[in-house]
């Protein structure tokens, strides 16, 4: 008998020496704490104090609060873009006073090249006011990576919590690819595809405007096709890899469940009871952290867009005006412009709407000890 319990003794002794210690200081509560350290100061007005685990989390995604950030975001966004479509309208109608003025020169060829220099002079002068949009739009995409880059160890936290292993590395893994997109488009692809765009603008003004307009039209199709295509493969991929991530770990957490409440005698039905309880536990807690993640993503987001298609709509009724007048290259113009606005919003919403899908799929996994 002693020579067993000594052996038990050695044994202890080895697998203290080779194991490394851990502890488990972090409480899932602390996931809301962290959510506020990372939220942007436009979305941390919004949800300072909010975000409790009591329900009351749930009136910023309701219809009232939806409907209050939008006329908000409508507001800032016209606030801000009122001195631009002022700019709009002005670079416009000098523009096509300067053109009809050429047209009435007795040169043909001097009035062929006042007009080209006309439409130089606009194509410039519109890039101008373009460029303020194409600024905001990579901040934008800055500032949702700084989110995901935080929000991603919560929720994988979270999932750690509930027993959710694999749905965790499922969701690392996506959000490592997300996180992937938007850097790149904001750390300059974004910008070098709106350049090329624009200098087949610039080119345009000098001729050969149908074989311009073709290639414009082309090269855009095919960067709204591929990021979208590459947004729904990642959408699809965390959806399959999380169903079966989440069915192989409740399967996991309830043959333990099991195993610990028939087992273990005494305190293995009450351990496997509280193991339920602090599921449902974070559950709450992970559905909060989420409602708080779609909001934040909200505040950023809308007043974006709004802002886009403020000066979308203006460009598109200062074109029509033109062609009212008869000013075909202001109008040219006016159309390419609208369509990189175009590229805007679609980048801007489609990055947007691929974080919330990422964000729902993980806070409302089931947890796996419930």
């Amino acid at each position: 008998m002693k020579k067993l319990l000594f052996a038990i003794a050695v044994l202890c002794a080895l697998l203290a020496c080779v194991c490394n210690p851990v502890s488990a200081a972090q409480e899932p509560e602390e996931s809301i704490e962290e959510l506020y350290e990372i939220l942007p100061p436009d979305a941390y007005a919004v949800l300072d104090g909010k975000l409790t685990c009591d329900g009351t989390a749930g009136e910023l995604v309701g219809v009232e609060s939806l409907l209050s950030y939008l006329v908000t975001a409508a507001k800032d966004g016209f606030a801000a873009m009122g001195g631009q479509i002022l700019r709009i309208v002005g670079v416009t109608l000098l523009s096509v006073l300067c053109s009809l003025f050429s047209r009435g020169m007795n040169s043909e060829k001097t009035a062929e090249l006042c007009e080209r220099a006309v439409g130089l002079f606009g194509a410039l002068a519109f890039f101008g006011i373009f460029y303020g949009s194409l600024s905001g739009a990579i901040g934008w995409c800055a500032d949702l990576s700084s989110f995901s880059r935080g929000i991603a160890p919560i929720l994988g936290g979270l999932l750690l919590f509930g027993g959710n292993t694999g749905t965790a590395t499922a969701g690392a893994t996506a959000f490592s690819a997300f996180l992937f997109v938007a850097e790149e488009i904001a750390s300059g692809f974004l910008m070098q595809l709106i350049a090329v765009l624009f200098a087949l603008t610039l080119v345009g003004c000098f001729g050969k405007r149908n074989l311009t307009e073709g290639l414009f039209s082309f090269v855009r199709t095919v960067y709204l096709t591929l990021l979208s295509l590459l947004c729904t493969l990642l959408g699809a991929s965390l959806g399959l890899q999380g169903m079966l991530a989440s069915s192989a770990d409740t399967l996991a957490a309830r043959t333990a469940k099991f195993a610990l409440g028939n087992l273990v005698p005494v305190v293995g039905g009450t351990v496997s009871a509280t193991l339920g309880t602090a599921a449902a536990s974070v559950s709450v807690i992970k559905s909060t952290v989420g409602i708080g993640a779609v909001v934040t993503v909200l505040v950023l987001t809308l007043p974006q867009l709004i802002s886009l298609w403020y000066l979308r709509m203006c460009f598109s009724l200062c074109g029509s005006l033109a062609g009212m007048l008869g000013c075909a290259e202001i109008t040219r113009q006016m159309k390419e412009f609208r369509a990189l606005f175009d590229l805007l919003m679609a980048t801007v919403a489609i990055l947007s709407i691929l974080f919330l899908f990422l964000v729902t799929l993980l806070a409302k996994s089931a947890v796996a000890f419930a």
